[in-house]
C-alpha cells in the first residue's frame, strides 16, 4: 500500500568529504598528566625484578578515568587495575570484582592455593591519583594498601612455585583488550 508522509520544514545540507587519520597508541601520545593512559587496546607492562618466591611489594600511582562504581560500564564487567604475572598457576591480579568490591587474588603454586583479599565498598573516584600498594609474605598475608592504609587482606600464602616476571598495568595478562581498566599509571616500582 500506500503510506502518507508529511514533511514539514525540510532542510538540506552539502556537506564535504573529511579524512581521518587512525593513530595507535606509543608512550609518545598516551602519555597524560597524570601517566600513561592505558584504556581499550593499550598495553603497559614492567618486569618484576625484585619479587621472590617468599616475599614481594608492588607499588604504583593509579589514577582512574572512571569511578569504580560504573568502571564496569565500557564493556568489560570486571575491569583489571593490575595482574603480576608469571602463569596460571603463579600470579597476583587486582581487579573490580562487582560493583561492591575491589578484590586482590593470589594464586601461588596453583588453584589450590588461592588466597582472595576483598575491599569492599572502595572509594576510588575519576580523576583522583592513588598510591597502589601490592604485598605478599609466604607465611603470613597477602595485602593491598591504598594511599599508605591497608584495605584489604588475607592470611594463608605460601611460597610462589614461580615468581611473577611480568606486571601488567591497566590490563589482564592478555594484553590488548583484556579487561582494561580505562586508567593511568606511573611510578611503577618492584621490592
Amino acid at each position: 500500500g500506500n503510506i502518507d508522509v508529511i514533511v514539514d520544514d525540510a532542510y538540506f545540507f552539502n556537506l564535504t568529504p573529511v579524512s581521518l587519520t587512525v593513530t595507535p597508541a606509543s608512550q609518545e601520545n598516551a602519555t597524560e598528566e597524570t601517566g600513561l593512559r592505558v584504556s581499550g587496546a593499550s598495553t603497559l607492562t614492567q618486569p618484576l625484578t625484585n619479587l621472590s618466591p617468599d616475599s614481594g611489594v608492588a607499588k604504583f600511582r593509579f589514577t582512574p578515568r572512571h569511578s569504580f562504581e560504573i568502571a564496569n560500564k565500557f564493556g568489560v564487567s570486571s575491569p583489571v587495575i593490575a595482574h603480576l604475572h608469571h602463569d596460571s598457576d603463579n600470579y597476583l591480579k587486582l581487579y573490580r570484582h562487582d560493583d561492591d568490591t575491589l578484590r586482590l587474588v593470589g594464586v601461588f603454586g596453583g588453584v589450590e592455593n588461592t588466597i582472595t583479599a576483598d575491599w569492599f565498598n572502595p572509594t576510588l573516584d575519576a580523576g583522583t591519583t592513588y598510591d597502589v600498594q601490592i604485598a605478599y609474605t609466604a607465611g603470613g598475608s597477602l595485602s593491598l594498601q591504598i594511599d599508605g592504609t591497608e584495605v584489604a587482606s588475607a592470611e594463608g600464602v605460601v611460597a610462589f612455585a614461580t615468581t611473577p616476571t611480568t606486571i601488567y598495568l591497566g590490563t589482564d595478562n592478555g594484553g590488548a583488550n583484556s579487561n582494561p581498566y580505562d586508567a593511568t599509571y606511573t611510578h611503577f616500582e618492584s621490592l
